[in-house]
């Protein structure tokens, strides 16, 4: 007898615990980046069984859109996608292989040259930068296409 009052009472605790659970504001509105594992042993403690937590995971995180930092959309400002941003890359490096000869045979001037080659060198560092961060975060992120992230 004493044993069926304790799995009732478990039970019972169980169906509060997963009550409480779909009362909670969305993962979007969480404070704080508190890994899926922490997660996922904080729901076990509280009686939550896995099946429910990842519903409730992923109808959560379909709606989450992480926003990329200022510089990314900066960055990547009128750029649609991965292959286009590798395309301004490569032209980065065809225009700094192009510079340092103009360069060296001074068929510019050397502050042009000089300013010409930071501005390459520093345009294929940001650039390599944005597109990695895109590719760790994914490239559908919440202001990340074309005009719609400035």
């Amino acid at each position: 007898m004493d044993d069926d009052s304790t799995d009732r009472d478990e039970q019972r605790t169980v169906r509060l615990n997963q009550a409480a659970a779909q009362e909670l504001p969305p993962v979007s509105e969480a404070v704080g980046g508190i890994p899926l594992a922490s997660l996922r042993r904080l729901a076990a403690d509280a009686g939550i069984d896995g099946a429910a937590f990842d519903a409730a995971f992923q109808r959560a995180g379909d709606s989450i859109r992480v926003r990329p930092p200022r510089w990314v959309r900066l960055c990547m400002l009128g750029v649609p996608d991965r292959q286009a941003a590798k395309g301004f890359y490569w032209l980065f490096v065809l225009g700094l292989l192009a510079v340092l000869p103009a360069v060296k045979f001074h068929w510019v001037s050397d502050g042009k040259g000089i300013f010409a080659i930071c501005w390459l060198v520093f345009s294929l560092w940001s650039t390599s930068e944005a597109i990695r961060w895109l590719d760790r975060h994914g490239w559908e992120t919440e202001g990340s296409r074309g005009s719609s992230g400035a």
